[in-house]
């Protein structure tokens, strides 16, 4: 009668033999690669772990890897400015070093100011509702996770308005308005809006602009403001962030916004027609035509321009099957779409 090898090996380490084992027998619950090159199967690649499929057949990347892995980050629920310590212990000659240090300050302190302090009446102040912005936070983390300056200290938050919009402050600083909430019956009209403005602070469309380039300008000369304080520093900067509330970016920075959420998209795995849906409602809601040369604001290209530029973009960038966004139902929850507006 033959004897297993459990039982042997129950047996030698009954006798403290353990240390005399075979290499075979001496499994010390550590997995280690296999030998076998078709037994290396990429845990993502295998749609039976559950995870989503990345678009067009293309494998994911190293970066959307670990940014699945990440836990999402906690934020307030209404956004905190810079203290005046922390102001007061950098100066603006700093900036020149470490511009995107500068740039995130800022952001900081023109997103409290503008969405607590004193709301502008096309955006709204910060919807006081916790649960609603983690909801929302963890819809728009898988966009985050994979955005060209991941590493900077993202904040995205609803504000109170009725209609769709949205608001770059730079230095990952975001608000998106609880209109474009109601009218999106799909996730990718909501992900559109915002990966859009994700588009400006990957671009560095704010710290890019004439206004602060003049700034930085004006403290390399050795001029009159080389000696002025980073508090007075941003206090400069607060009409160019108000004309930037007021009017927009410019055409070339919205079609450079625009043209960012196909390439996200495809790294989450997205559908950008759900971005074109989007833009076909708000030239509903806001009384756009097709004919119309500029979009909502004078410096915005047509919407008619730049439903062709995303669809051009797009040819063959449509995800085998679309990512599902956490947060989305309770979003909905919140703000349920009307009847007339359930396109998706």
């Amino acid at each position: 009668m033959s004897t297993s090898r459990r039982t042997i090996l129950a047996g030698l380490a009954s006798l403290g033999a353990t240390t005399a084992l075979p290499a075979w027998a001496q499994f010390d619950g550590a997995i280690r690669p296999q030998s076998d090159p078709w037994a290396q199967v990429d845990p993502y690649a295998d749609a039976r772990n559950g995870f989503p499929s990345a678009p067009q057949g293309q494998p994911f990347s190293e970066a959307s890897r670990a940014a699945s892995k990440k836990p999402v980050p906690t934020q307030n629920t209404v956004p905190e400015p810079p203290s005046a310590e922390e102001i007061a212990s950098q100066h603006l000659s700093e900036a020149l070093t470490d511009p995107e240090a500068f740039e995130i300050l800022s952001a900081r302190r023109s997103l409290h100011y503008s969405t607590v302090i004193k709301p502008d009446e096309r955006q709204g102040g910060i919807v006081r509702n916790s649960a609603l912005q983690q909801a929302f936070r963890r819809f728009c983390q898988p966009f985050l996770d994979v955005a060209d300056r991941g590493h900077l200290p993202w904040e995205v938050y609803v504000t109170d308005f009725p209609r769709p919009n949205g608001l770059a402050y730079g230095g990952g600083k975001i608000t998106i308005a609880s209109g474009t909430i109601l009218y999106a019956d799909h996730p990718g009209e909501l992900a559109g809006i915002v990966v859009h403005e994700i588009g400006h602070n990957d671009h560095r469309h704010i710290s890019d602009s004439k206004e602060i380039e003049a700034l930085m300008t004006l403290q390399r000369s050795g001029g009159a403001g080389a000696s002025i304080s980073m508090t007075e520093a941003l206090q400069k900067l607060d009409p160019h962030f108000q004309n930037v509330l007021s009017n927009g970016f410019s055409r070339a920075h919205e079609r450079e916004a625009d043209a960012h959420v196909p390439e996200l998209f495809e790294r989450v795995g997205m559908d950008t027609e759900h971005y074109v849906v989007m833009f076909k409602k708000m030239m509903s809601i806001y009384g756009q035509t097709w004919d119309q040369k500029t979009c909502l604001m004078d410096t915005h290209p047509a919407m008619a321009e730049r439903i062709e530029l995303l669809r051009g973009l797009s040819v063959g960038r449509r995800p085998r099957h679309e990512a599902t966004l956490s947060g989305w139902a309770e979003l909905k929850r919140h703000f349920p779409t009307p009847s007339g507006y359930r396109w998706g």
